[in-house]
């Protein structure tokens, strides 16, 4: 379980470190996961070895996207050229 009020005094920057945080650890629990499905009775070793912690991954980026939404923050960079189109 994730505590919804964790996150309530982080600044924009710190939930855009904690969202580049939980997306590395989402994927290497996807590659782990996906490994572990390759061997012989791998799948089921997989899911009750990383599933917990995928989850829980998945919950809190639901809870800092909901922060960073309260507090107006963007947790993916958008990229604006200085230059226009002629």
């Amino acid at each position: 379980m994730v505590d919804p009020g964790k996150y309530d005094g982080y600044h924009c920057n710190d939930l855009v470190i904690r969202w580049v945080q939980l997306q590395d650890r989402e994927k290497e629990l996807r590659t782990l996961m996906a490994r572990a499905s390759q061997a012989t009775g791998g799948t089921v070793i997989g899911q009750v070895t990383y599933r917990t912690d995928y989850e829980s991954v998945l919950t809190e980026k639901k809870i800092v996207q909901q922060q960073a939404a309260n507090k107006n923050c963007e947790l993916v960079a958008t990229y604006q050229s200085d230059q226009g189109v002629h």
